[in-house]
């Protein structure tokens, strides 16, 4: 197994996922991958991810299950959206049993940079025990951890998870 790590996600280079066995594997410490472990840690049934804000509406008119629209601009809340990117506001009450679509400024747009490998993982500093569990019986050839960083900028938040993963 080959660990490697994009410190953006446009630093990875082309053809990065052009074999079968290759794992992506996100880390936005300082929010998204944070947020979305406790989101469902508290019982959210699934986690899609947009790109852009249109798309999570679009994504939620398409659904026939229980949607919460999720994430953020810049820090700030979205209009018109269930919840933000703090993993506080995600409790079983609000949750529990719901799908939710986000769109965040970094995390979103770093899985969505993922597109055209297998298997996408989220990371972060709470969920590490059970992403190094899975990583040991994993039969991944290469694994990417790709770093979403803040507003286009290394976030050495991100690396700090990077590095107590390899």
């Amino acid at each position: 197994m080959q660990l490697r790590v994009a410190l953006l996600p446009e630093h990875l280079p082309d053809g990065w996922c052009a074999t079968q066995n290759t794992l992506a594997i996100v880390v936005d410490t300082l929010r998204f991958t944070t947020t979305a472990c406790q989101a469902l840690h508290a019982g959210a049934e699934c986690i899609q991810i947009a790109a852009e804000i249109e798309e999570v509406r679009s994504l939620a008119r398409q659904s026939a299950s229980r949607v919460l629209l999720c994430g953020e601009r810049y820090c700030r809340p979205i209009e018109g959206f269930d919840l933000g990117n703090s993993p506080y506001e995600y409790t079983p009450q609000r949750v529990q049993g719901s799908d939710l679509i986000f769109t965040t400024t970094n995390g979103t747009r770093a899985v969505a940079a993922t597109r055209g490998t297998t298997q996408v993982w989220l990371a972060a500093l709470v969920n590490r025990r059970a992403v190094v569990e899975e990583l040991v019986s994993s039969n991944a050839e290469f694994v990417w951890f790709i770093c979403a960083g803040t507003d286009g900028q290394i976030a050495l938040e991100d690396i700090l998870v990077c590095l107590l993963y390899t």
